[in-house]
Formats: structure tokens, C-alpha cells, sequence
């Protein structure tokens, strides 16, 4: 939908006592939504998805802050590095964070 995210809070809010998120971390982004900015009303006026494909956004030479590796069919976490003074960094998030609770709780949390 157009936001923009400038800030990100590691573990927000500490640990979550609830059923849904116990022992997991409350990584936060903050983001920005301009919804009378021309980009954003292209995007909901024109039904766009706002995703830059992988490659396009490689040529804009972004911090990649996690380091992902595919193992048995599992996406692993391998390292982070979110210090950077780049405008554009990218950080995979996984497409479906209550499927992976539910398959593999562990994996998630690494």
C-alpha cells in the first residue's frame, strides 16, 4: 500500500506473556504511510502492488541487513547487520509468520 518504514525496535515491547507470542521477540518497524502522496494514490487507484522486484531493487545498491540460506526446504537465518549509512535496506520477512509458528517454532526463532 505505499508505507514506508524508517525505523525499526528491536524486541519493542519485551516478552509477551499470551498465547500467540509467548517466548517470541516484539521486533517492531514504524511506518509511515502518506496516503495523499501521489505514489500512494497511483498505488490504490491503479490496484499496483508497490513490490520492487528483488533484481530492480539490487540496483540500488541496498544494505541487505539479514542473510538468509535455504536448507532442506527451510529458510535459516545466518547472520544480521542492521548499522549501515545507506538510504534503502532490505530485510527479508517471511511471507507467512503464523504458518512458520505452527510448523517450526524453533526455526522461527533463530
Amino acid at each position: 500500500m505505499g508505507a514506508i518504514v524508517r525505523r525499526f525496535y528491536i524486541n519493542y515491547y519485551g516478552e509477551l506473556l499470551d498465547e500467540i507470542n509467548r517466548g517470541m521477540p516484539t521486533d517492531r518497524f514504524i511506518a509511515e504511510w502518506y496516503i495523499r502522496s501521489p505514489r500512494v494514490k497511483e498505488i490504490i487507484e491503479n490496484n499496483k502492488k508497490s513490490t520492487i522486484p528483488y533484481e530492480k531493487l539490487l540496483e540500488l545498491d541496498p544494505h541487505i541487513a539479514t542473510h538468509v540460506e535455504i536448507r532442506d526446504n527451510k529458510p535459516i537465518l545466518i547472520d544480521t547487520s542492521l548499522s549501515n549509512k545507506r538510504d534503502i535496506v532490505v530485510i527479508e520477512i517471511p511471507g507467512d509468520i503464523n504458518e512458520l509458528k505452527k510448523k517450526d517454532r524453533e526455526l522461527m526463532l533463530n
